[in-house]
């Protein structure tokens, strides 16, 4: 394959959703890791006259759901888009 070929291939449907996924993801995760995400989303949890335990419980949810829930896929959904993207490069594909 020359340097004119390998310039002209093109990243699989595949491989555009995943980053767009891993994007996605990466973004909401800076949003609900931030100070006003994790206000939004404690603010459903608490209650008055809850006990220190389950304020506790609550706290540490919150913090380790964006981490959990949204950053490790990220990571993977990326992790599978650069193992698509080698794929693409290698066959050629230009779909």
């Amino acid at each position: 394959m020359n340097a004119d070929q390998r310039r002209s291939i093109h990243t699989g449907k595949r491989t555009k959703v995943l980053f767009v996924l891993s994007a996605i993801l990466g973004i909401t995760f800076v949003l609900f890791v931030s100070d006003y995400g994790q206000e939004l989303l404690r603010r459903n949890y608490l209650k008055p006259g809850m006990s220190h335990f389950k304020v506790d419980d609550v706290w540490m949810g919150v913090g380790l759901a964006p981490w959990i829930y949204l950053l490790a896929p990220a990571l993977a959904f990326a992790m599978a888009a650069l193992i698509s993207l080698v794929f693409d490069r290698r066959s050629g594909s230009v779909n």
